[in-house]
């Protein structure tokens, strides 16, 4: 039976999220056929760099069930498909997308703001992407209140 090891789990997922971006933008209408000429490229060994893209969806679908039962853990298969959705969604994002922009543009800033630590700046602006959305924004609408009260 074939398992991936760690770097290819790595690679697998990277080369999905790498496929289905467009003009650097994520696309999920492509999700399902990239993905599936990943998994045949990492579990059965295809090489679909020769293959036109407009032949992929037939190199994607066709024979899938019959190729794959016994030769790997579907497990580990559901397990990278959720891997790669779950990348997809912090590649979607737009505040993580604002805030790698926001940390490039600070970078280029800092020789001209003297006493502020870049460092501690750019932790800060990571840690918020942790933050949902919606109580993001309710913290700055509560944070502008009490500005003006000031």
């Amino acid at each position: 039976m074939k398992y991936l090891t760690l770097q290819e789990r790595v690679d697998f997922v990277n080369e999905v999220i790498q496929l289905c971006t467009v003009s650097g933008e994520y696309q999920p209408a492509l999700f399902d056929l990239i993905f599936r000429v990943v998994a045949r490229k990492y579990y059965l060994g295809t090489d679909y760099s020769n293959i036109p893209q407009s032949e992929w969806p037939e190199f994607a679908y066709e024979n899938w069930e019959s190729d794959f039962p016994g030769e790997i853990n579907i497990d580990e298969l559901n397990g990278m498909k959720d891997a790669c959705l779950e990348r997809a969604a912090v590649e979607q994002n737009p505040l993580n997308t604002f805030l790698v922009m926001a940390a490039g543009i600070l970078g280029k800033m800092e020789k001209n703001l003297d006493g502020i630590d870049m460092g501690t700046l750019t932790e800060a602006a990571k840690s918020l992407s942790r933050v949902p959305p919606k109580k993001l924004a309710r913290a700055a609408i509560q944070y502008e209140k009490i500005k003006e009260k000031k």
